[in-house]
C-alpha cells in the first residue's frame, strides 16, 4: 500500500507546476527504500540514486539529505555484495 501511495504522491507531484525538486527527491528516497524492503534493488537503486542527485543539485555536496540517501545506498551496495 505504501508503494500505491508514493507512486500516486509521484504522479501528482509530477502535474504540480512549480514543484520543489526537494519534494520529488523526498518521494524517490521513500519510495526507494520500499522497493529495497521488497528486493527490488534495480529500481530501488535509481529512485535513490535519482534522490541523491536532486539532492545534492538543490542544496550542495554537504547536504544532509543527500547523505542520508547515500547510507542507504550504502546498505543496498552491501546487499547486493558490492562492497565489503
Amino acid at each position: 500500500e505504501a508503494e500505491q501511495q508514493l507512486r500516486a504522491a509521484l504522479a501528482l507531484l509530477d502535474g504540480v507546476d512549480g514543484a520543489e525538486p526537494r519534494d520529488r527527491a523526498a518521494l524517490e528516497f521513500q519510495l526507494g527504500r520500499v522497493r529495497f524492503s521488497q528486493d527490488q534493488l534495480d529500481e530501488a537503486e535509481r529512485l535513490l540514486e535519482s534522490a541523491r542527485a536532486t539532492y545534492i543539485s538543490a542544496e550542495g555536496e554537504g547536504s544532509r539529505n543527500a547523505a542520508t540517501v547515500e547510507l542507504e545506498l550504502a546498505s543496498l551496495m552491501r546487499a547486493r555484495s558490492k562492497v565489503p
